[in-house]
């Protein structure tokens, strides 16, 4: 008998009682999370939390303008024969063409993150003029990402946008707004801002 063959008899029972007792010790409750995705509003609703939604509030405006594929600039630059589209992505090649059809997921994408980044923007307001009333400069600048996408949806979309908005955490349903409408929002989102800029 070989000393090889005499390591592997010994061996094999004390890596059978090495995984016996490894797995012995191992229980579940590493893997109980409660709602791991899922921020309690009351988390936020603080000084640091204020300074987090002004900062989701700014990215969320930045994907809207420019996006992480296709923002305000690319789409409607697209739409408006300012921008060629020379891809095979028929997110921009149909609508360059006049031949948009309800089927084209990056104009989708575009239109929730829109109303994402208006949501946004007013939650972050009303936090900060409760947690943070003195520091006007960054409440104007977050009134004026929101009037500046409640006036992308008027330039973008026909009449009919519904700007929802969220009442003590619950979400309420708007109507379908004119064109009118939604540049009246933005003018009162602007007018604002500008009654907050700290000169």
């Amino acid at each position: 008998m070989s000393i090889l063959s005499v390591a592997r008899r010994g061996f094999l029972p004390a890596s059978t009682l090495v995984a016996a007792i490894a797995l012995s010790n191992c229980t579940t409750s590493s893997l109980d999370v409660t709602n791991p995705d899922v921020i309690n509003v009351s988390a936020v609703d603080n000084a640091v939390g204020a300074v987090a939604q002004r900062n989701g509030a700014v990215y969320d405006f930045t994907v809207v303008y420019s996006g992480t594929q296709d923002g305000f600039i690319v789409s409607t630059g697209n739409m408006a024969d300012e921008i060629l589209a020379t891809d095979t992505f028929f997110d921009r090649l149909l609508p360059n063409e006049r031949n948009s059809t309800n089927n084209l997921p990056g104009l989708d994408a575009f239109y929730r993150n829109m109303h994402k980044a208006r949501a946004g923007a007013t939650r972050a307001a009303q936090v900060w003029a409760r947690i943070k009333p003195a520091s006007k400069d960054t409440l104007s600048e977050l009134f004026a990402l929101r009037g500046f996408v409640e006036d992308f949806f008027a330039e973008t979309y026909c009449a009919g946008v519904p700007f929802s908005e969220e009442v003590g955490g619950e979400s309420v349903f708007g109507s379908p707004l004119t064109t009118a409408q939604m540049l009246a929002r933005s003018t009162a989102s602007f007018d604002t801002a500008l009654a907050n800029a700290v000169a």
